[in-house]
């Protein structure tokens, strides 16, 4: 990232920050592992992510190893965690069909799995981002 770029996602990390009185997340760093699931194998950390407040709605967050500093992991920030949620919201206008298509799942069961992670990402994003503040939120979003 250059210089610009770290600025801008740190001005809107404490923008997210500041709409939602803090970070609504624990994130905490499982370890590097590697993901075999869509065939080329993956290194990355992966990262377990909490909703405060909410016991169950956590879930899993990985990043690549060109995110690693100086060789260690680099926690997500808000802005990277939301992202990812609200990214994922997306496809819920899916149908399972249509997301298979989409996303060139060809195995149902890999399908049925991507589809129920999905509207459990767009629930965690409604519970973590008050309706008061969403549209706020995504405007933010839409510039990281």
């Amino acid at each position: 990232m250059t210089t610009d770029t770290n600025t801008r996602a740190m001005d809107i990390n404490e923008k997210l920050t500041s709409l939602l009185g803090g970070n609504p997340f624990d994130i905490q760093l499982i370890g590097k592992t590697v993901d075999r699931s869509w065939g080329k194998p993956w290194e990355h950390d992966l990262w377990c992510v909490f909703l405060k407040g909410h016991p169950g709605m956590e879930f899993n967050y990985r990043t690549g190893m060109g995110l690693r500093k100086n060789g260690k992991p680099v926690k997500p920030s808000l802005a990277d965690i939301l992202y990812s949620l609200h990214a994922d919201s997306y496809y819920t206008e899916y149908s399972l069909d249509e997301l298979a298509k989409e996303m060139e799942i060809t195995v149902p069961s890999k399908a049925v799995e991507v589809h129920a992670a999905i509207h459990r990402s767009a629930a965690i994003f409604r519970k973590a981002v008050p309706a008061a503040v969403r549209e706020q939120v995504e405007a933010l979003l839409q510039d990281y």
